[in-house]
């Protein structure tokens, strides 16, 4: 004969039951971020960071698929989320925050080059073409200097420019302001100052560049000139407070330096070597953010599948990969 089950052994067993169950539904919960994670793992990208977000737009991933996402990593808590999308997809493009909105310029969908300047609102996460430039741009670099927006050289589709592009999203207005002393594509430009730096870069002749120019705004002349230790493209840079970092890059090969740029006298900039990177990198977007470096981009150390984010303390020269949290998709 069974025995039956007094109303304290219905109640331990209501309770294994409802344990067991909750640590089933914990551990869905946790699998469902690894086994049913988007892929976002990508390179081509620009990024933006503003007020403790860094906003990634477009690239390339894995099978050369070619995204029209907007990611958002929260650097408070490591959190990665989908923030909207671009009109199609593109890689290639140029990205800046300007006048309380962030605008991505140009770009490449493997087939077409785009002439939009795209701006995306921060607060309702929702894109709009702002404006059309006269031609289209990718694989140049935007920077907002002297309360203006500027797209510097680039490819336009048929060629290599030399334009310094000053761009009005409000007003849908664009004009040459000044010229490169050479046409350019691939390189890196930061902002220091009232100067632009434009970093490496290939030529319209297709080697590479190992020069650090720098551009006085307003009169667009060149007031100095520095080497980097090689030539180099599709490296990333930033501003520190101990001067212009310049990560990882292409000399036919995946370079793993970071670089420091800084003034010295006469007409000459200084370039040394701060750390080794823990990886070769390239076609990645790097930020500034209290204190820190971060570098984006390409495919995690630790998820094949996230997107790669290295932070980087420059003062001690030590870097950690980073694995963030997806809890918002869509």
């Amino acid at each position: 004969m069974f025995q039956s089950f007094t109303k304290r052994d219905r109640l331990t067993i209501l309770i294994y039951i409802s344990v067991f169950a909750g640590l089933l539904l914990l551990a869905g919960i946790s699998a469902r971020h690894v086994i049913f994670k988007p892929w976002t793992a990508r390179k081509w990208i620009s990024a933006v960071e503003v007020t403790g977000r860094i906003y990634i737009f477009g690239g390339l991933g894995r099978g050369n698929r070619v995204y029209d996402d907007v990611l958002a990593i929260d650097l408070r808590n490591n959190r990665l989320i989908h923030a909207g999308a671009l009109p199609s997809p593109r890689f290639g493009t140029a990205s800046a925050y300007f006048g309380g909105a962030v605008y991505v310029v140009g770009g490449f969908n493997g087939m077409r080059y785009f002439d939009e300047v795209v701006r995306f609102d921060l607060t309702t996460r929702r894109t709009e073409v702002a404006m059309k430039l006269s031609e289209p741009r990718c694989f140049g670099s935007l920077v907002v200097a002297g309360g203006k927006l500027y797209y510097i050289g680039g490819w336009n589709g048929k060629s290599y420019t030399d334009t310094i592009l000053e761009i009005d999203p409000v007003a849908g207005e664009s004009r040459i302001a000044g010229r490169l002393p050479e046409k350019l594509e691939h390189h890196a430009s930061v902002v220091k100052g009232n100067s632009i730096f434009v970093i490496g870069g290939e030529g319209e002749d297709r080697n590479y560049r190992d020069s650090v120019i720098e551009i006085e705004l307003g009169s667009w002349r060149v007031l100095k000139r520095g080497k980097l230790p090689s030539p180099v493209v599709r490296m990333a840079g930033a501003i520190t407070e101990e001067g212009i970092v310049i990560a990882g890059g292409w000399d036919g090969s995946e370079l793993d330096s970071l670089l420091l740029i800084s003034r010295k006298s006469g007409r000459e900039l200084r370039v040394k070597k701060l750390m080794t990177l823990p990886r070769g990198m390239a076609d990645v977007a790097m930020v500034s953010y209290d204190g820190m470096l971060y570098i984006v981009g390409g495919t995690s150390e630790k998820s094949s599948r996230q997107i790669g984010l290295l932070r980087i303390d420059p003062k001690k020269n030590e870097s950690e990969d980073i694995l963030l949290k997806s809890y918002s998709w869509r």
